[in-house]
């Protein structure tokens, strides 16, 4: 299967104790429900999960920390992904379009979707997990061509690195038990 041929999980890319930190942040902030695309269109048909952004110019010194801090190191790992499946990429990743912090619980799901398209302009994709303490909520991989799935086993600390195009349909399986914590990024 060419899915798994780009993409990447990198293991043990964030130490037990940075996650264990960010769950700790994850239980004392506001989430709200996630949106669809770029009109902001919320379906819980299609996409049940809630989101909290992380950015650099917040308010909140503890939300600019956490972004400036997964910028950094995701774009590092973005950079090595790009030399290991030997992409021709103009110039060095420096800086994520889009950092969220993503809580499932029970029952939360995301539909197979894509990351980029010609109103999203995003290359690679991101998804850290934070734990996995909880029942389903794979992530899976559709493969266009014959409808073939790929499970990504979710890892405490392992950072999932894939192309955001249409060859990488994607999904999160309904979550069975307990809360399912990753952080999402996009360049």
């Amino acid at each position: 299967m060419y899915l798994n041929n780009f993409i990447h999980q990198f293991h043990n890319a964030f130490n037990i104790n940075i996650v264990s930190t960010v769950i700790k942040y994850a239980n004392n902030v506001a989430f709200q429900k996630a949106q669809i695309g770029p009109h902001g269109v919320i379906d819980e048909n299609i996409r049940k999960v809630a989101q909290h952004p992380l950015r650099s110019d917040h308010q909140l010194l503890s939300n600019a920390h956490w972004s400036n801090y997964f910028n950094y190191h995701i774009c590092a790992y973005m950079n090595h992904y790009l030399k290991l499946k030997k992409f021709k990429y103009s110039s060095t990743i420096r800086s994520l379009n889009q950092i969220e912090l993503l809580k499932y619980t029970e029952t939360n799901h995301y539909d197979f979707h894509i990351d980029g398209d010609t109103n999203i302009h995003r290359t690679l994709s991101a998804i850290l997990f934070l734990n996995n303490d909880y029942k389903n909520g794979e992530l899976c991989f559709k493969n266009p061509m014959n409808d073939d799935e790929y499970i990504v086993k979710p890892v405490c600390g392992s950072l999932v690195i894939f192309p955001s195009n249409m060859f990488f349909p994607h999904s999160v399986k309904p979550i069975s038990g307990g809360v399912r914590y990753t952080i999402v990024a996009w360049v």
